[in-house]
């Protein structure tokens, strides 16, 4: 059982590398795109990880921010707003900023009230199974959540978003990082920790067939 589970992690991890290798090589063929304008969004087939343009306003009074987000070692938040523009409200997150030491206490930043254009990279959220909950209902703004549903987090903020985020990259604001890493770890990564995997079956084999015929001498 244990060299079948082993064998299992092993062939999840080669399809993982292969699934990190066609995101890489889908954004590469993206980047050759350019900005596309948000109007033009519905002429592609796959939206996700382009780089859109697009004009609208900011909600400061609707602002959400994503717990639990790590940079370099520090904890912090994704600041995250509804942009209002003629194609529908997008949730745009504006990078991260670090948190307070103290949890009860919010950081204090400013969103851009008189910017309107923007550009930014299109990500598709994912829900975690182990979270139960986007955020306490009774919370006001800025509002903490534990994760990006965008269904819920209309209701929240009183409008429809559309079903996807935007991590904008503009302006370059000082006080949040901002970067776009939609693969986190690599292909070459994955292939190392699948050739662990079948390292260790392979050595459980080894084992078993070693013990087993031991076991025949002695009877």
């Amino acid at each position: 059982m244990a060299i079948a589970v082993m064998l299992g992690l092993g062939a999840w991890q080669l399809d993982r590398m292969n699934q990190k290798q066609q995101r890489l090589a889908s954004i590469a063929q993206k980047e050759h795109l350019g900005i596309i304008p948000l109007a033009e969004l519905d002429e592609h087939k796959d939206i996700r990880d382009l780089k859109v343009g697009f004009s609208g306003q900011v909600d400061t009074q609707r602002v959400f921010l994503l717990d639990n987000q790590i940079n370099h070692g520090r904890v912090g938040y994704q600041v995250l707003a509804p942009i209002d523009t003629n194609q529908g409200t997008i949730l745009a997150n504006f990078g991260w900023l670090q948190g307070n030491p103290q949890r009860s206490v919010l950081p204090v930043f400013e969103l851009p009230q008189l910017l309107t254009e923007f550009t930014g990279y299109i990500r598709m959220p994912a829900l975690n199974p182990f979270v139960s909950e986007t955020a306490n209902k009774t919370s006001s703004f800025p509002m903490v959540i534990q994760q990006t549903d965008i269904e819920t987090l209309s209701l929240f903020a009183g409008k429809t978003l559309l079903p996807y985020t935007v991590m904008i990259d503009t302006p370059d604001d000082p006080q949040f990082i901002q970067h776009f890493t939609p693969v986190v770890m690599s292909p070459e990564k994955h292939f190392a920790y699948a050739f662990q995997w079948f390292g260790l079956a392979t050595a459980a084999v080894v084992i078993t067939f070693v013990v087993f015929f031991k076991q025949r001498e002695k009877s």
